[in-house]
């Protein structure tokens, strides 16, 4: 029995690492930026020769990566892999003792405690034995979740990265022989990539290894001679022909390329890679003037524009069409220029014959009787066309001081083409929770979600009832099989959330809020659901808000070690499946990200999910700790709103008309202040109609699934926001930036 609290993060790390690395690099990219012809290039037998002859672009994490770990340390290079980079670049010196050592400077001042420890400035890396820099902390100056880190040698960095990628070696000091020796002793010849800006170095270099794939770092700041100034650094034929001459197979300059340069360097089958790049637009204009890589400090955001993920792509659901009402236009929702028939409240009595139709400002708009037909049948009350908008419509005597009955309905533009695949509207749906076993219901649910333009929807399992007792999983179908079915068929992404711990898994705790003390019991889950819910459910959430103390109040630690089990068995089922970190709620805290980046977490999610239900105008400054807990990850909200009271009067528990229109204004700065604090997606909570016991209503919906005015804002957002995922949101900050992280600021 292994429980979560007993686990350390080392040996979480130790233990899955290897498997992670695996699951992460195995995925294929999918390349939505045009791909520059392929050179005729060397020989590509060699790994490395092979990587940097693809077709295309590549990513290379300058010095790990360096926007999220201390640079040129081992937790850059492993967060570097985990963000799937092509190549992860480092820097090294050698020591007084002709050790290789990993570092950018010559001095050891700016990225470790030199100064502190030793005294002095501007202390020299070579007057120092490898051993001495051992004692040196080489990730304190970054943040506090860093410090104790080493300055590693050259072996030890290149043994971590060559176990799951391929290593570009950048050498700032340090002869040639050396190097070779090195490379050829431990069989990495033909694995990594050497560059450096010495073009002596790179031309000997190739003299003792002539299969060594060499990079020539330019632009030179002399040639012939003299000093170049920088309209004579731009690439040229020179340039290139010269690199050539060296032995080098890789151009390396910075930004200064032109098209017809590239292309000679592509003539003469060499390929050229810009540093250091960290706009993802600059980046994607680079690639299309020819460039074959990018270097850079941000490798997710380089990734995620070279190649987005299906999740992050324009990519469609094959079931994703454009959505019509469906038949008898349940809530009441209906398309511009179809002709309105608002069905009856079921509860109108007999003499209600007197009606108004009223806009969201409770400004009447049209008024008169119900016909004798539609009065006896009670089935629709026709209103002919209407524009788009919220109305609702009531019933009885106009001088009355409430109404004997009313309903609600709306009008909503048709969507001119399907919602694109990476649109950030998202909703919390819950259909198999608010529709439990009632198919029907849920095709509803699922059709007004796609009515409003949304992109995925969230929704809940609740483990015991898919293994009430160890082994397989239920047969189906169950609720959550056909709300996955249903949902998946309207053409929706779907997010399940899954928690509660089944009484023969609780161990000694009993109790279900808290996860299973037995890490193995939720990696077993995960594979199984990835397996059974594999093409209709794509993304998990292994666990709902474990850090309060509704599910389980857990540690950071236990939810780090939840998280690896549960991201390796959703992994081992469908490879493919996108496993959320399990969503933390309340105002995100230093502590936890520290205990996540000290936990070394990042691999083992694909998303970081989080929950807020503070004021929007907040959000940005709020949500800086998340941004730096997603470690390169998309930051995806998968719960947010600011329920409004309600007037306490069953069932219904509608609100006050003056909240309803403020919650209804409130959802478009909802979502564009959540694109602007760095969300990817934004599940907004909840479509149905749902209240609490505190006196909040949540819901999109009425009882009836008849709408609020914030579902027809929901509406707006989904068609004016649909590609609000090619904002440009804030990102994680450097260290500079982290006024909550100690002993950093202003560094």
């Amino acid at each position: 029995m292994i429980a979560p609290s007993h686990v350390s993060h080392r040996h979480c790390r130790d233990r899955f690492r290897t498997l992670a690395l695996a699951g992460v690099l195995a995925a294929s990219p999918n390349t939505a930026i045009a791909q520059n012809p392929a050179p005729a290039l060397m020989p590509t037998s060699a790994p490395a020769a092979r990587l940097v002859t693809q077709a295309v672009p590549l990513v290379i994490a300058h010095r790990g990566f360096s926007g999220q770990a201390p640079e040129n340390t081992l937790p850059a290079f492993r967060l570097a892999l985990a963000a799937r980079a092509d190549l992860v670049e480092l820097d090294y010196h050698h020591t007084a003792d002709e050790v290789p050592v990993v570092l950018h400077d010559s001095t050891l001042d700016r990225t470790t405690d030199a100064r502190a420890q030793w005294g002095g400035k501007d202390l020299p890396v070579r007057t120092r034995k490898a051993s001495e820099l051992r004692v040196l902390d080489a990730g304190g100056w970054f943040g506090p979740a860093f410090a104790g880190t080493r300055l590693p040698t050259l072996t030890e960095a290149l043994e971590t990265i060559q176990a799951g990628g391929v290593t570009l070696i950048e050498r700032k000091g340090g002869d040639a022989a050396t190097l070779v020796r090195l490379l050829r002793e431990r069989g990495w010849l033909s694995d990594v990539v050497v560059q450096s800006f010495d073009w002596t170095f790179v031309r000997d270099a190739h003299a003792l290894a002539p299969d060594l794939v060499l990079g020539a770092l330019g632009p030179p700041s002399t040639w012939n001679g003299r000093k170049l100034e920088d309209p004579e650094k731009v690439l040229s034929p020179e340039f290139v022909q010269a690199v050539e001459q060296l032995g080098a197979r890789l151009v390396v300059w910075n930004r200064q390329v032109t098209r017809p340069a590239i292309a000679h360097a592509h003539e003469r089958g060499l390929r050229v890679w810009v540093y250091t790049i960290n706009d993802p637009d600059e980046a994607a204009a680079l690639v299309q003037l020819g460039v074959d890589g990018i270097i850079t400090d941000q490798p997710h955001a380089i990734r995620a524009r070279l190649h987005p993920e299906p999740d992050e792509s324009a990519s469609l659901p094959a079931t994703r069409t454009l959505p019509a009402p469906l038949e008898g236009h349940p809530g009441n929702i209906f398309l511009a220029g179809e002709a309105v028939e608002v069905r009856l409240p079921e509860s109108l009595p007999a003499e209600a014959v007197p009606w108004r139709l009223l806009d969201d400002r409770h400004r009447v708009l049209r008024s008169g009787e119900l016909s004798v037909a539609a009065s006896g049948s009670r089935e629709a009350l026709p209103l002919g066309a209407l524009g788009v908008g919220w109305y609702r419509v009531e019933f009885g005597p106009a001088e009355a001081t409430e109404p004997v009955a009313w309903t609600t309905a709306a009008v909503l533009n048709p969507l001119r083409a399907p919602v694109p695949g990476d649109s950030p509207v998202c909703v919390d749906s819950a259909a198999a929770w608010f529709a439990r076993d009632d198919q029907v219901h849920q095709r509803k649910l699922a059709n007004l979600a796609a009515l409003a333009g949304v992109n995925w929807v969230r929704d809940r399992l609740r483990w015991g009832d898919l293994q009430p007792r160890p082994g397989a999983l239920v047969p189906g179908p169950t609720t959550y099989d056909t709300a996955a079915a249903v949902q998946h068929a309207a053409g929706l992404k779907v997010l399940q959330v899954f928690h509660d711990t089944p009484v023969w898994a609780r161990g000694e705790t009993r109790a279900g809020g808290r996860f299973a003390p037995d890490l193995r019991h939720v990696y077993e889950l995960g594979r199984a659901l990835a397996v059974r819910f594999r093409g209709q459910v794509t993304a998990w959430e292994p666990w709902n808000e474990a850090n309060v103390a509704t599910f389980g109040g857990h540690t950071v630690d236990q939810m780090c070690s939840w998280q690896k089990a549960a991201w390796l068995g959703f992994k081992a089922g469908d490879p493919a499946v996108i496993v959320g970190w399990n969503v933390t709620t309340t105002v995100p805290t230093p502590a936890q990200t520290f205990g996540i980046l000290a936990n070394e977490t990042w691999p083992y999610f694909d998303t970081y999910n989080h929950h807020t239900y503070d004021w929007s105008h907040a959000y940005a400054d709020l949500w800086g700790p998340a941004r730096d807990a997603t470690s390169g990850r998309p930051l995806w909200i998968t719960e947010a709103d600011r329920g409004t009271k309600h007037l306490n009067r069953a069932p219904w528990y509608d609100q006050d008309p003056v909240l309803e229109r403020l919650k209804a204004e409130w959802i478009a700065q909802s979502y564009a202040s959540s694109l602007f604090a760095g969300a990817r997606r934004h599940f907004h909570f909840i479509l149905g109609h749902y209240h609490e016991p505190n006196g909040v209503q949540f819901g999109l919906l009425r009882l009836d699934h008849t709408p609020r005015p914030a579902y027809v804002a929901l509406a707006a957002v989904g068609r004016c926001l649909a590609g609000g995922a090619g904002a440009r949101p804030l990102a994680a900050r450097s260290p500079r930036q982290r006024p909550w992280l100690p002993g950093v600021a202003g560094r």
